[in-house]
């Protein structure tokens, strides 16, 4: 099992406790109108780890011709909707099939043009048949940045509500609370179903703890564990590393 610098669980293999949350994602983005779905928890909570399964889920899934464009925005350091375009840009070139990345040239410095050739390429994936879907982690980092104005939400709204297209985005709270006060009341908030992650039940964290430590743990250990943790699952993952062969 390991970690990342921000407490996410990696190591696919072990994923516990977000089944439905990860089989009502994948149905939002599997319909034949895609829905797009905020996934909501506090911090380390688990969001990233949910988000790098579907991820996972969704390059190997039955769906067929999905396009999944990941940005983790805690990486990407959006600084800028230039910064943004540049950086999605030459994501989608990495992962559009069929060569089609290359008909996607650099993204124009004004944002707005930028926007009109990201809508083009997508127009020319659903002509090839292809769905896209945007998965973007602490994405509160873009909402919260004044250099992303109402007019820019507002044409990423297109992209939320497209026939094919979907954003799947992860962040602490409601967008709309996050967000500046320059973007405050924009329509693009409320389009976004809300699964919100929840800690982990008794029976979720002995499942996890059979796996990582021994396969005879008990309930009551559970139990105990619930109340150190409150069922999260990097307190839980953090507190096996602090006593390790204690449970």
């Amino acid at each position: 099992m390991s970690l990342d610098a921000r407490g996410a669980l990696l190591n696919s293999s072990d994923f516990f406790g977000r089944a439905d949350q990860l089989n009502g994602l994948m149905n939002a983005v599997g319909s034949l109108s895609p829905a797009s779905t905020m996934v909501m928890g506090p911090r380390r909570c688990g969001k990233t780890w949910l988000l790098g399964r579907l991820r996972l889920e969704l390059q190997r899934c039955p769906l067929e011709k999905v396009v999944t464009i990941w940005q983790d925005m805690a990486q990407v350091g959006p600084s800028s909707p230039q910064r943004f375009y540049r950086r999605l840009f030459a994501e989608i070139r990495r992962q559009a099939p069929d060569g089609l990345g290359e008909l996607l040239d650099e993204p124009k410095e004004d944002p707005s043009e930028a926007f009109d050739q990201l809508n083009e390429f997508l127009y020319t994936l659903a002509s090839s048949g292809y769905r896209t879907v945007f998965v973007m982690d602490e994405f509160e980092r873009v909402a919260g940045n004044a250099a992303f104005d109402l007019h820019f939400f507002g044409q990423w709204r297109s992209i939320a509500e497209g026939a094919s297209t979907a954003m799947i985005l992860a962040a602490p709270i409601p967008l709309g609370e996050l967000c500046h006060e320059g973007a405050r009341g924009s329509p693009f908030w409320n389009v976004f179903n809300v699964q919100a992650v929840r800690p982990w039940s008794v029976e979720e964290i002995r499942d996890a703890l059979c796996q990582w430590c021994r396969p005879d743990v008990s309930e009551e250990l559970a139990h105990e564990v619930l109340k150190a943790t409150a069922g999260w699952p990097f307190a839980v993952k953090t507190l096996v590393n602090a006593l390790p062969g204690s449970i």
